[in-house]
């Protein structure tokens, strides 16, 4: 996967841990699988804006703050993300 998928993944996994939750419980709040959570948070998975956001409100945070301490995720590069549809591994960085 690409550098954006891990870095959004560890994001993920990172607020997790702050919030002192476990896979499990963010699963319950976000609606999602357990199984799918962990992917992406080892940054196996591709993540939607829309599960993003679910994920977010689960960890009673914003999709900004999964992007915000990434390094790749400048305004320019997440604007042309979620105008392209909403998926961050739709775009290669090349054409970013």
């Amino acid at each position: 996967m690409s550098g954006i998928v891990e870095g959004v993944g560890f994001r993920i996994r990172e607020i997790r841990e702050e919030r002192g939750l476990t896979q499990e419980e963010v699963t319950a709040l976000a609606a999602l699988h357990r199984a799918y959570i962990g992917q992406i948070e080892q940054g196996e998975k591709n993540i939607c804006v829309r599960n993003l956001e679910k994920i977010g409100g689960a960890l009673e945070g914003t999709i900004q703050d999964s992007l915000d301490t990434h390094p790749l995720m400048i305004p320019q590069r997440a604007a042309k993300i979620v105008a392209f549809g909403g998926r961050f591994g739709s775009l290669s960085d090349e054409a970013i």
